[in-house]
Formats: structure tokens, C-alpha cells, sequence
């Protein structure tokens, strides 16, 4: 028997997929993207958390060029709300179309990772993955 399949590794499994599930700040370790939230990250966060539970309607993002607020609020925040809402549909614009559509492709490419699927059971809809117009299973 391996360590990974020990009945207390696969207790720490579920219990970070849970986490995942509940918070954004988990859900971005557990999905393994190669950095680390610094504390204006962490700020930024708190308030899309918040946009998701519904206490805030309008969120202005504000920060200097470099600060990885598109990472967050772009990429891997529409990827979480997605995995707790995959009936609802996020819109994704920019100044340009190349700009969404990126965004919209690494959004696209987190929700249909194994990891995701993991934490939230769902991922992207066979019949619709196309960069700019895809689906959750859900409908989303």
C-alpha cells in the first residue's frame, strides 16, 4: 500500500478538495498554478469572495499594471464561481477580443481540468468547448 492510498491521505484529499470548494484562496492552492498569493492578492480575494456570496454587486478593480489582477480576477476567480455556480454564466470582455479570448480560453482550460472536476464534480459540456462560446456540464 502506497502512502497516497492511506486512508488518512485520502481523508487530507477530500478535505482539500472541500476547502477548495469553500474558499478561492484554497481552490488556487489546491489547483496547483505555480504561485502564491501575496497580501494585496489576498485583499482582492476577500472581495470576490464576496462578490460570489452575493454582498457585492459592483467590484472596481484598481491596481497598477503587473499586479496580477487579471490572473485573479479573469482567470481563476470565474473558474471558482463557475465550480460553485455551473448553472450560471459569467461574461468575459476586455478591450479587445484576442484579450477575452485568452482569458476566456484559460478559464475554459481550468474548469476542465481533472483538478477542478475534483473539487466541484463538473466540468466542460463535450458539445461546447470552443474558446469563445463553451459550457459547463450544467449549462453554465
Amino acid at each position: 500500500m502506497t502512502d497516497e492510498a492511506t486512508p488518512h491521505a485520502l481523508l487530507e484529499e477530500l478535505l482539500r478538495r472541500k476547502q477548495a470548494k469553500d474558499s478561492l484562496i484554497d481552490y488556487i492552492a489546491y489547483m496547483e498554478l505555480g504561485f502564491v498569493p501575496a497580501e494585496h492578492h489576498r485583499l482582492l480575494i476577500r472581495e470576490l469572495e464576496a462578490v460570489e456570496r452575493g454582498e457585492c454587486q459592483r467590484l472596481m478593480v484598481l491596481m497598477p499594471p503587473g499586479s496580477a489582477k487579471s490572473t485573479y480576477a479573469s482567470v481563476v476567480f470565474p473558474s471558482w464561481f463557475l465550480g460553485r455556480h455551473p448553472e450560471r454564466a459569467v461574461i468575459a470582455a476586455s478591450h479587445t477580443e484576442v484579450l477575452a479570448q485568452r482569458f476566456g480560453r484559460r478559464v475554459r482550460n481550468l474548469v476542465a481540468s481533472e483538478a477542478h472536476r475534483n473539487v466541484f464534480g463538473v466540468g466542460v459540456a463535450a458539445d461546447r468547448q470552443s474558446v469563445g462560446e463553451w459550457e459547463t456540464e450544467a449549462g453554465g
